[in-house]
């Protein structure tokens, strides 16, 4: 046999083993990051540590404000989306009752416990009610399909609605971190109740398909071109949606409701950058509050004067 066709021969089953292993690897990611779980089960200790890094304080900080929130008197509630998912949430009342709820949209794999708790004390100092919201395929919420934010972004809506019917002359605001901010940018551009008068967006991504890019590209150190295409075919086929059809930047050419952008410029698991073209994009009023120091989802403890300064201004200067 000549040698050439043996190369050929060579070239080609490589190629389809190649493609093999590509298949599988997409479809079993997938199936693992778009399923109800813990981030720990599917994301080793060493990666975590590199992606979610923090000062040793911020996880006291959290802790402390966690205890001190869960203390405090709450009412479960819920409403059903649009797709027939019973979605839960607390509410939490303020003593001194200002006419502001503010709703929280926590981030992936997480809680609005985790996320939100130090912020929800802050908002109920202020007079402001505080609604936690399990994202669907969390928490207490149904569902076994994470929604990316753009599944959510639909449930804020519901959400919104649900306080508009009961609190008629309550405000609203919507407030989401990492994939919480992507639902709350999405949510913009759907028919909200014109009781919501504001959004504050704290370090989220422009889309799935762009976060899973950074991440395959940065974290991984693989060419995202051969392995996220497959993963939207197979998200739509398993999860039902398109990964790359919703994009919080062409929802944000649209919206007009004043939006406060956070984010921190170490952040390494949504790249501050995507605040940045998110900033750009948006045609409603904003600002922008950047935090030198701080990683992902933890601005807040990083910045605590300054942001509670700017969400204050921002929250009465829209009311």
């Amino acid at each position: 046999m000549q040698w050439w066709l043996i190369l050929i021969i060579f070239l080609c089953a490589a190629a389809v083993v190649f493609t093999s292993v590509l298949l599988i690897f997409a479809y079993r990611f997938t199936v693992s990051y778009f399923t109800r779980h813990e981030f720990s089960a599917v994301t080793g200790k060493r990666k975590r540590k590199k992606l979610m890094s923090a000062k040793n304080g911020y996880h006291d900080f959290v802790k402390k404000s966690a205890t001190e929130l869960s203390e405090l008197p709450a009412s479960e509630v819920e409403v059903l989306s649009r797709d027939g998912i019973r979605l839960r949430g607390v509410l939490y009342k303020a003593s001194d009752v200002s006419g502001v709820t503010v709703i929280c949209v926590h981030g992936y794999c997480s809680s609005g416990m985790r996320d939100m708790s130090a912020q929800s004390l802050f908002f109920l100092s202020k007079g402001y009610n505080v609604l936690l919201v399990d994202n669907r395929a969390h928490g207490k919420s149904e569902g076994n399909i994470i929604g990316f934010g753009i599944l959510d972004s639909r449930d804020v809506l519901c959400w919104a609605e649900y306080l508009s019917r009961t609190y008629r002359d309550s405000l609203v605001y919507l407030y989401g971190v990492s994939m919480g901010a992507s639902a709350v940018m999405m949510a913009s551009v759907l028919n909200l109740p014109p009781c919501v008068k504001g959004i504050v967006a704290d370090c989220g991504f422009t889309s799935p398909y762009e976060e899973f890019s950074y991440l395959f590209r940065k974290i991984a150190r693989f060419p995202p071109f051969l392995i996220v295409p497959l993963i939207r075919r197979f998200a739509l086929k398993y999860a039902g949606y398109d990964i790359k059809k919703v994009d919080t930047r062409n929802c944000l050419e649209f919206n007009r409701l004043p939006v406060l952008f956070v984010h921190g410029e170490k952040d390494k698991f949504v790249p501050f950058y995507m605040t940045l073209q998110n900033v750009s994009a948006c045609k409603a009023t904003h600002k922008l509050l950047k935090v030198k120091d701080a990683t992902h989802a933890n601005c807040f403890y990083y910045a605590l004067e300054e942001y509670k300064k700017m969400l204050g201004e921002f929250i009465e200067g829209n009311m």
